[in-house]
């Protein structure tokens, strides 16, 4: 059937309307966000994103590199720049920016020695197997999973609340990657992998690094994803001036920046507007800066605030939803997981992942579960990582896990010193699942003017975990010295080769209770000084309980919890020993915050005997380091002793202290309580350290009635 021209005449005309209607209309204008990458100079991000939503500048697209990329990735999830800035200002970065395992975490076994150790190294077939970077981020990708935990399920980020792009680069081809979609804790881990320093992260068939090498201001992305209107914040570094170049370390790292300068400059030209904070004075590594960068982003986004202001009323620019509204677009607080799938569970068998991971599955799961179940299985320290992602299939939602293995066996090493004893080094070699694939077997060699070794094999049944049997072989050499009042009249040193096998609670994280049997053949020779005791030779073969509670923060430098340690034993002609005595003791610390930056110290030491003539080694001591305040090591030794400490630790600056402690106590032939304080010796202690990456450093200054002032001089972590 042929139209009439009538009616062709009329649709030609109704579409020449449609046209010029579309023509007269306005296209909406969006603005983009660009954010560098700069490690912590990447936290002045925030201080720009409070300044545009304090004046409801809107944001339509993000693109970030790096820590440009976390800070615009959680923005556009929903969380307001405040929240950002109390996440990280309040974060243990120390913790985060490492893979230590949280000491509340480690069984009661591992809890001890965990932290003797400054480095390991892994053995392959004998050989040492060098790691792809020094940092295998465990902590920061839990972190980074727990905070994107309401984005679980969608992998297209133009559907996030605000969409968003990271960048980051392939490594192996030296090309930019924009990654618009897949996990986002995964895309976020991905493009801050600083090489060398954080392992790359395989993503998409690629391996993958931190951004910055390529693109550190990902303008021509946020551009790619439809921005009209780029507000671009560079963080970088300039390049040094010709002042500035004066050593052959100054002229290579300007050469290695000399690549991502040049880009950064063609991405400022694509942006419209930019924003750079003044970072003067300031490293990417200086973390404990946050309130610092936070500060000047405010005062450089204030600079340019009239000019965006000025073209978002000129173009009547609609503002975007708030930070609520964006929330609760992805409001998930829980996700319904129907099944976990393992992989990677090779040397320890899958029952042992399932029951460490103790998830109620199908149910509903929180990110902290979720959080707390990885924890569980990474604090067996069998994985270097162990991440998740979740999956939506159909109306499925599935929980992959998977877990990147140790090798077996691993090296470690450690030092020490103090005023005492002067340098130790330790050097420690231990072997997981062998045999059996819940055992460690261990050797401790410490290397100072008096050998020690330690030979250790535990182990539990996978029917109970918490249980399990130690086995201990050891050789400790040690000098006692002998005082008369405060004179030094001799000095003696011992030998002790022991045999020891405890069977209890060992894997709890908490409580650790079991019974022991012990048999040691004990040396003890004058070397210097008066005979005021005999040498000696004994065999002591005994039957003990302990109990130990631990719930401590930290080793170095607690801020809350408490160590309780109560140890009963018997030495007994019956099952071997030479000598026949009962000893107890008991010893509880505590600390407890009193505000941010003060916490209590609280110190209580009792121990009993029944034998007047005991051996050196299991006499009661105070004096020295950490000890007793006032007296030197050794300086008060008996059969019996009670003692208390009470004192403040105030944290001056992040992770650095001022302790003061006042000690009452002594040791007693017999035991005898008394109200005179005349029956105790008293001292006094202040003591000034810092947390550093290579252990505890502090130095003491100590006075009692016996000396004026001592000193001690502390560092690295005790073995």
């Amino acid at each position: 059937m042929h139209k009439t021209p009538i009616s062709v005449f009329t649709a030609i005309c109704s579409l020449l309307i449609l046209v010029s209607g579309l023509y007269g209309q306005e296209k909406e204008i969006r603005i983009g966000l660009a954010l560098s990458g700069g490690g912590a100079k990447g936290l002045a991000h925030i201080g720009v994103l409070k300044v545009l939503d304090e004046a409801g500048i809107p944001v339509h697209l993000i693109s970030g590199t790096s820590m440009g990329a976390i800070v615009g990735a959680f923005y556009s999830l929903g969380y307001s720049p405040a929240e950002i800035e109390t996440l990280v200002t309040l974060m243990d970065w120390q913790q985060v920016l490492t893979d230590q395992i949280r000491r509340r975490s480690l069984p009661m076994v591992e809890k001890y020695k965990y932290d003797r150790y400054l480095g390991s190294l892994e053995l392959q077939k004998g050989m040492i197997s060098l790691p792809t970077g020094i940092i295998k981020g465990q902590n920061v990708a839990m972190l980074l999973a727990k905070m994107t935990w309401r984005a679980n399920g969608l992998s297209d980020f133009s559907k996030l609340p605000i969409p968003f792009v990271a960048v980051a680069t392939d490594i192996a081809s030296g090309k930019a990657i924009a990654l618009k979609s897949g996990n986002l804790a995964t895309v976020l881990r991905a493009t801050m992998a600083i090489p060398s320093l954080l392992t790359p992260q395989v993503l998409q068939g690629k391996l993958l690094v931190d951004g910055g090498i390529t693109r550190n201001l990902p303008a021509q992305d946020v551009k790619a994803l439809g921005a009209d209107y780029i507000i671009g914040v560079d963080v970088g570094t300039a390049l040094r001036s010709v002042e500035e170049l004066n050593t052959f370390i100054d002229i290579m790292d300007q050469s290695i920046r000399l690549g991502s300068y040049l880009q950064t400059i063609e991405q400022r030209q694509i942006c419209d507007l930019v924003i750079a904070p003044d970072m003067s004075g300031l490293t990417f590594s200086d973390f404990s800066s946050s309130r610092e960068f936070i500060r000047r982003g405010v005062l450089a986004a204030r600079k340019m605030l009239p000019q965006i202001t000025i073209y978002v009323e000129n173009h009547k620019i609609a503002a975007t939803v708030n930070a609520e509204t964006r929330r609760r677009q992805l409001s998930k607080k829980t996700v319904f997981i129907d099944s976990v799938k393992i992989s990677g569970a090779i040397q320890r068998p899958l029952q042992v992942v399932k029951d460490e991971l103790d998830l109620s599955v199908p149910g509903d799961i929180t990110a902290a579960t979720m959080s707390a179940a990885m924890n569980r299985v990474y604090s067996s320290q069998a994985y270097h990582k162990v991440s998740y992602r979740i999956k939506e299939q159909g109306e499925r939602h599935i929980a992959y896990i998977e877990l990147q293995e140790k090798d077996a066996q691993v090296l470690r090493y450690g030092f020490h010193y103090n005023s005492r004893d002067a340098a130790k080094f330790l050097l420690n070699t231990t072997i997981r699942n062998l045999p059996g694939a819940n055992s460690v077997f261990s050797v401790d060699l410490q290397l100072a003017n008096r050998t020690q070794i330690d030979a250790e094999y535990y182990y539990t049944p996978e029917v109970a975990r918490h249980l399990g049997f130690r086995l201990r072989a050891y050789h400790h050499s040690t000098i006692y010295d002998i005082y008369k009042n405060d004179n030094r009249v001799a000095q003696f040193g011992s030998q002790i080769q022991g045999l020891d096998l405890f069977i209890g609670s060992i894997y709890s994280t908490r409580l650790m209770s079991g019974f022991a049997y012990n048999l040691e053949f004990v040396a003890v020779e004058r070397e210097i000084g008066a005979p005021v005791r005999r040498d000696s030779f004994s065999r002591i073969a005994r039957l003990s309980y302990l109990l130990q509670f631990d719930t401590l923060d930290k080793t170095d430098f607690p801020r809350q919890g408490m160590l309780f340690t109560a140890n009963t034993e018997f030495a007994l002609n019956e099952i071997g020993s030479e000598e026949k005595f009962w000893r107890s003791s008991a010893d509880l610390q505590t600390y407890m915050p009193l505000s941010k930056k003060l916490s209590l110290l609280m110190h209580l030491q009792a121990g009993f005997t029944t034998s007047n003539s005991l051996p050196l080694p299991q006499q009661f001591y105070l004096g020295g380091n950490g000890s007793f305040s006032g007296f030197k090591t050794h300086e008060l030794a008996g059969t019996n002793l009670q003692a208390f400490s009470l004192g403040l630790r105030w944290q001056v600056l992040r992770d650095k202290f001022i302790t003061a402690r006042f000690d009452i106590g002594n040791t007693f032939p017999t035991w005898e309580l008394s109200r005179d304080f005349g029956f105790y010796e008293q001292g006094f202690g202040l003591g000034i350290g810092a947390a550093t990456p290579f252990g505890p450093l502090e130095i003491t200054f100590e006075t009692s009635k016996r000396h004026a002032i001592l000193t001690h001089i502390n560092i690295g972590y005790l073995f």
